[in-house]
């Protein structure tokens, strides 16, 4: 028997709001990022004196001494610009491992595909995460540096425990098994508390496109699997910490992060009969590494 879809057949088409909306975000972070680096190469206006090639405050030629005056130390002179502290860095790519915990997923029973007789095991609530980011500084508020950029992240969880069921009509035991995976992909914001002395801190946002793929699967390669495939948009918020390992022209920044992922799948259907809607919060606890210019 070819395997054929059951539930959730036909959300597996990508929503074209959905990933409109996610590209329209992915262009507004762009845009800012090239306007940040335009800002960049383009840099102060030279002083006046430093156009005519004088030093700044020297007496014309031949003018004699210049007179004394009660001006303050140089020490004390205010600064020549108003404008606020160059950022510590300008371009933050990240790459984090850890550890997801998602409590609904482990809360409902898959149900037998068809063919089969028994009862499936559960899912694993506690999952692993892999995920890669890239920001760019675009401006300085309330002393805290403001990063656009996005995070992209592929999860996977197993079984629970191991199961098998029993082939009709032959009589027939085998096992199961129990997949969920899916990847998220999301336009961000991140203030970083500046300076890493040795530790910095950061918040986050962002939003975007989340995918999920559930499945029952039989490992005689013949009876129908049963699985749920949908797509949404979901947001998340953010905390987290680094630490400065190596101070360099790229420097390298250990990276704690915990994250909070919230979507609504809706109903999974003939999956999990009577099982309710698949929804977050998932829980994200990652460690990685971080490089920054």
């Amino acid at each position: 028997m070819t395997r054929t879809r059951t539930a959730g057949e036909e959300s597996r088409r990508v929503p074209g709001a959905a990933l409109r909306v996610a590209a329209i975000l992915f262009f507004l972070a762009a845009g800012a990022a090239a306007a940040a680096r335009a800002d960049d190469a383009a840099g102060p206006a030279p002083a006046p004196d430093a156009v005519s090639g004088d030093a700044p405050g020297a007496a014309p030629p031949d003018a004699g001494p210049a007179p004394a005056t009660g001006a303050a130390p140089a020490s004390n002179a205010a600064p020549a610009s108003g404008r606020a502290p160059a950022a510590s860095f300008k371009n933050d790519y990240a790459l984090l491992v850890g550890l997801q915990y998602w409590d609904r997923l482990g809360n409902f029973d898959p149900a037998i595909p068809a063919g089969a007789s028994g009862r499936a095991g559960r899912f694993e609530p506690v999952g692993v995460n892999l995920e890669a980011s890239y920001r760019r500084q675009v401006t300085r508020w309330l002393g805290w540096d403001v990063f656009a950029g996005g995070d992209g992240g592929f999860f996977y969880h197993g079984n629970k425990e191991d199961y098998d069921v029993t082939i009709l009509p032959s009589g027939t035991r085998i096992e199961g098994e129990l997949s969920a995976r899916g990847f998220y992909l999301m336009p961000s914001v991140r203030l970083f508390s500046g300076e890493p002395r040795p530790w910095r801190f950061s918040l986050g946002a962002g939003a975007g496109l989340v995918y999920v793929d559930v499945a029952n699967t039989l490992d005689d390669g013949m009876t129908v699997d049963t699985y749920f495939r949908e797509e949404t948009l979901g947001g998340y918020l953010s905390v987290g910490a680094d630490r400065l390992l190596r101070r360099s022209s790229i420097s390298i920044l250990l990276r704690l992060e915990a994250k909070a992922l919230f979507a609504d799948f809706g109903s999974l259907g003939g999956f999990a009969p009577e099982a309710g809607s698949l929804t977050g919060p998932v829980f994200l606890f990652q460690v990685g590494v971080a490089a920054a210019d």
